[in-house]
């Protein structure tokens, strides 16, 4: 038989957190264009795009929570040992007591300084996912240098950097359930040992951040001039 404080809940479940969508450090390994001379390359790099984050789930909803004590005296009259009679469910109702066989009974030592505890929370929403980060764009090839036949050539611009991948917003809280609870007269006493009944929604997740976009690459050196 348990001994101490009884912990009676109906809490929602906390909702899944997003997953942060994957991101990019650095610039592209391929360089960008060619500069302008006798041959001539259209490959620019650019960044890798950062993904974005997958959606949270919400909190669950808390449920309802019937909930009957009587105290035990069948060993002695100031006995703390407690029959509980728990019966949850997710529909609202307008019942005062238990209404279905499916419930749980129990015994219970609550001792001299235990405590009552109950809740039927809403679960928390899950934390946004955050994006990921986009790449930088490629560098731009060095131009060719001059020779006695050719001038030399410009430096090839950059590739653009990746586009940053977008956060998802937090998912929204479980709604609040309800307790119900049944004392015998006698028993009232035992409300002394009872911390306030927790009733609440569950408290909505925070959103993620969008990622950072990559940056542009650097332009390419321009081809040395030809000397004799």
């Amino acid at each position: 038989m348990p001994i101490g404080d009884l912990k009676i809940s109906g809490d929602g479940r906390r909702g899944e957190d997003g997953k942060d969508g994957e991101g990019y450090e650095g610039h592209a390994r391929e360089f960008g264009v060619i500069g302008i001379g006798i041959f001539f390359s259209s490959c620019l790099i650019v960044g890798l795009n950062g993904e974005t984050a997958t959606a949270p789930t919400n909190g669950g909803n808390a449920q309802t929570v019937h909930v009957l004590l009587e105290r035990i005296t069948d060993t002695k009259p100031d006995s703390h040992t407690l029959a509980v009679t728990v019966h949850k469910h997710y529909d609202p109702c307008t019942e005062p007591r238990s209404h279905s066989e499916v419930k749980d009974e129990l015994r219970h030592e609550l001792g001299t300084q235990g405590t009552i505890l109950l809740s039927s929370c809403g679960g928390a929403g899950g934390r946004g996912g955050v994006g990921g980060n986009g790449q930088g764009g490629g560098h731009g090839r060095n131009g060719m240098n001059a020779t006695a036949e050719m001038g030399g050539t410009n430096g090839g611009p950059g590739g653009n950097g990746g586009d940053a991948g977008d956060g998802t917003s937090g998912a929204h809280g479980g709604k609040a359930g309800n307790i119900k609870l049944l004392i015998k007269e006698e028993d009232l006493d035992l409300l002394v040992a009872m911390d306030p009944p927790q009733v609440k929604g569950g408290k909505g997740g925070k959103a993620g951040t969008n990622g950072v976009p990559g940056t542009g690459g650097q332009g390419g050196r321009g081809g040395a001039a030809w000397s004799s």
